[in-house]
């Protein structure tokens, strides 16, 4: 037996169409692979975390081009 793995954009119509047929032609035997590889910086999460933490500062919308 043969393996092939095929990545796609899930919220590509044709792709998705395409995946649907494949799956349905019962020659192929399909088995998903959860990615366990977060798409995000580590770095960056923690950035925007620490951020929610802290106080902001309000400007008058009035004072701004001053």
């Amino acid at each position: 037996m043969a393996e092939l793995k095929l990545s796609y954009n899930a919220k590509n119509a044709y792709a998705k169409s395409l995946v649907d047929v494949i799956k349905l032609s019962g020659v192929f035997n399909v088995v998903p692979i959860k990615s366990t590889k977060s798409p995000y910086n580590p770095e960056f999460v923690a950035k925007i975390k620490q951020s929610e933490k802290q106080e902001g500062t309000k400007i008058n919308l009035k004072d701004l081009w001053k």
